[in-house]
């Protein structure tokens, strides 16, 4: 039976009318925290917390008149910016032979006197036993490349994917490499904690790909760049609870940033649950963007992150940087036109993200031809069956 949209729709009319009641406070919360970032610019310190965030504030290519947003200073005729994205089919339970698919979609483009586009992708089956597991060096241990860890096991893929074409390119015109969302291994947290995976993930593939990235950055290459639209992210807001809340700061992430409005009214200083985007959004024009907010995650520079907030017009986006890579102001200004030219060109949304997504996709019609095609390939010359009944019951119901 279909989802019965009239009793869906009582219980959406509910929430949206308690929603309404909770923002006013909600949009209190914000101007303090505008406030108080207006506040803490215009005294131009650097802050380190005193908590495991380690956030300092870089006023690159800040001048006098800049003081709360550098505008887009630098306007290309001629770069490169090159994209990877992902999708996956995960391993069927209903197919009798495991095995999974990742597609990673590549788009290229060249702007200038040469101008030039390539759209490809490379589809790559996992089927072999030593494809499907990520194992300890002794044997002793293993975990199946599926779920959340699949999802990690693209995204490493993503990186090495543009790292590879980095590699083999020559820069003869300002060149970036720019991947959809942050610069990490996408659902590592849920993963595993055993050493081994981290290990396989992260140092010999993401790490190894960034590191690779890195030798040739280069006056050209101007690196790699992750941008994420409509961040959920509150690491500025937390950064400035640190500041203001008269809490303390060992409690101000649990007073203001997991707490209704109810629980917390006696917090006359409360910014808990204002997004970032919601700080910068009356603060930052179109091609204006933030300082840098420098998070040294752990000793090794490879795996440190950098981020800024940019104005690209249709919304506040978040724009992630290794911090190996923020260089000189010029630098960042190339970046920050890269970005914005891009944005423009795909109506508020980088352009080359969009055609790498595209190239990536699998829907749903590609998902039956694969399974099709395995028990095809499976069934010659064997007169089994190769499908579960439950398989074919969907395929029968059009599911």
């Amino acid at each position: 039976m279909a989802l019965n949209i009239n009793k869906t729709a009582n219980q959406i009319n509910e929430f949206a009318n308690e929603f309404k009641k909770s923002y006013s406070e909600h949009f209190s919360r914000v101007n303090r925290a505008r406030t108080a970032y207006i506040d803490l610019l215009g005294k131009r310190k650097n802050v380190k917390l005193n908590n495991d965030y380690g956030y300092k504030i870089d006023f690159t290519g800040f001048a006098e008149p800049d003081l709360y947003s550098v505008p887009t200073r630098k306007f290309l005729n001629e770069y490169r910016v090159i994209s990877t994205d992902g999708s996956h089919i995960g391993i069927d339970r209903d197919l009798p032979a495991k095995c999974f698919l990742i597609n990673v979609g590549i788009a290229d483009f060249l702007y200038g006197d040469e101008a030039n586009a390539e759209l490809r992708n490379v589809p790559r089956l996992y089927a072999k036993q030593e494809d499907l597991i990520i194992s300890e060096k002794d044997g002793t241990g293993f975990h199946l490349i599926e779920d959340s860890l699949l999802n990690a096991k693209r995204s490493v893929e993503e990186i090495i994917a543009l790292a590879r074409i980095l590699d083999t390119t020559d820069f003869k015109v300002p060149t970036v490499g720019l991947i959809d969302g942050p610069i990490a291994v996408y659902g590592l947290p849920g993963v595993s904690n055993k050493q081994y995976v981290i290990d396989y993930l992260v140092r010999d593939g993401f790490e190894a790909a960034l590191s690779s990235i890195k030798s040739k950055t280069d006056s050209n290459l101007l690196g790699i760049i992750g941008f994420t639209s409509m961040p959920g992210n509150r690491d500025v807001s937390k950064f400035l609870s640190s500041e203001i809340c008269d809490k303390g700061t060992d409690k101000s992430e649990f007073y203001c940033h997991y707490r209704s409005s109810d629980l917390i009214s006696n917090c006359s200083n409360c910014i808990g649950g204002v997004l970032d985007r919601e700080i910068f959004a009356e603060i930052l024009k179109k091609g204006e963007r933030s300082p840098i907010f420098v998070r040294k995650q752990n000793d090794n520079e490879i795996n440190s992150i950098a981020f800024f907030y940019l104005n690209v017009g249709s919304e506040i986006a978040r724009i992630e940087i290794p911090v190996w890579n923020i260089g000189d102001a010029e630098s960042i200004d190339l970046i920050q036109s890269v970005v914005i030219e891009q944005a423009d060109r795909g109506h508020g949304y980088p352009v080359v993200l969009m055609e790498a997504h595209e190239q990536a996709v699998i829907n749903s019609a590609d998902r039956r031809a694969f399974a099709d095609t395995i028990i095809e390939y499976l069934s010659e010359s064997d007169s089994r069956s190769y499908e579960s009944a439950k398989a074919l019951s969907k395929k029968i119901r059009g599911i």
